[in-house]
Order: C-alpha cells, then structure tokens, then sequence
C-alpha cells in the first residue's frame, strides 16, 4: 500500500510491502485441489451427486447420468428426480442426517430411472462443511446393486423351493407308508371272505384308490384281483 503526506520539507510518500507468496502458493495449491477432486468425480466409476442446504443438485458426475439416465443439465439446481414418491419420507430422512453431520454407509435404497425403471441401490452419504466447519452440503456415493439383489432374490426362490421339495417328498413316503398299511389290510380281510361275498366289491375298490393315487408307489399288490378263502 502506499501513503502520501506533506510536510514544509515537502512531499512524501510511504510504501508497505507484504510478501504474499506463500499465501499465493496457497491459493494456487487450493485451486490445484480443486482441480483434482472436479477431475476425480468426474471420471469415477460410481454416481456421485451433491445437495445444497436447500436440496438441490449441485453435483451431477457422468456415472449418474449413465446410472439414472437424467443429463447433469436437467438435474442441477433442482431436487433429485430419481426418488419415487412412496420414498420422499426415506429420501428426506437420508438427507436430513446428513445435514446434522451423520454419515451413512451403505444404505440400501430403491430408486427410480428416466425411463420409468426402478433400481436398487447403495448409499454412502457425508456432509460437506466450509472453512469454519458448517454443514453447508452433503454428497452422496451412489452404486446400482440392481444384478446383486436379483440374485439373492432368485437364491431365496430356490431355496424356498428345495424346502418344498423337500417336504413334498416327506409327504409322498408317510402316504406310501399309508397305502401300504391299508392295501395290506385289504388283502388279509379279503383271504377271510368267500369270493362272492358282497363286501369283496368294496374292498377292490379301496384296493384300485389306494394305489391309483399320483404319488403312491404301491402298485404290485394292485395288479391282481384279492385272494379269496376259495
């Protein structure tokens, strides 16, 4: 800076000069930084999107676009569009603890596409704070985990089949071991009965339902007629 003043000897002026250099190189190692982490979001791998304090987007990284469909130009400076409304509650309630310093790891989310598609996905969710350490945004880690949960679903579905099977199969054997009582009973009460006694027709006939059933494997005592006492 550089001050004039007057005096009868005459006229004067006082200079004062700041080395600055080292918070030059500040500035410039902090614009490198942020050169570098705009660098990093943009070529992640995983969606990454920011929220101001009010909730709209000011990160909008390519991976979301390619993982949501919406363009960064479509999203930035609105609320998200990607979450339904039976998720606003959840979506708010993610946000809100962020806000009030929270971290969230890997929240497990259902989430809705341009194109109408629903995904699953997986949350990690930080606050961002200023110099003074206010929470100012929070940004958010997103990964598709669509494949993942279709697979434990299918993998809960063969489960829950093998558990039938298994069971069907437990049924099948105590219902042979059924028909085989009954069928042997049959053919002891009908070696008692004279072969034109009219109780012979009832018993064939429990004889021919017993073993006719779908999951009965009794079917050698089935295939001739009930031995009579003649």
């Amino acid at each position: 800076s550089v001050e004039r003043w007057t005096t009868r000897r005459g006229t004067f002026f006082t200079c004062i000069v700041r080395d600055v250099t080292s918070r030059r190189k500040i500035e410039e190692l902090a614009h490198e930084s942020g050169e570098v982490l705009r660098a990093v979001v943009q070529s992640s791998p995983i969606a990454v999107w920011a929220h101001r304090f009010d909730g709209g987007l000011t990160i909008w990284n390519p991976a979301a676009e390619r993982m949501f469909g919406w363009t960064a130009d479509e999203v930035l400076g609105n609320y998200p569009p990607f979450v339904p409304d039976d998720r606003l509650s959840e979506s708010h309630s993610i946000f809100e603890r962020a806000l009030a310093g929270a971290e969230l790891l890997n929240v497990e989310v259902r989430r809705r596409r341009k194109d109408g598609t629903d995904i699953d996905v997986s949350l990690s969710t930080a606050p961002l704070r200023n110099a003074e350490g206010t929470v100012t945004d929070t940004v958010t880690l997103g990964l598709d985990i669509s494949e993942r949960k279709e697979l434990e679903r299918q993998n809960r579905q063969l489960q829950k089949m093998d558990t039938l099977g298994s069971l069907a199969g437990g049924i099948a054997h105590d219902f042979n071991n059924l028909v085989s009582i009954i069928t042997g009973r049959v053919h002891l009460i009908g070696r008692e009965l004279e072969s034109d006694h009219p109780t012979r027709r009832h018993l064939e006939l429990i004889n021919h339902t017993a073993t006719s059933w779908p999951c009965s494997s009794v079917r050698t005592r089935a295939a001739g007629p009930i031995a009579s006492s003649t």
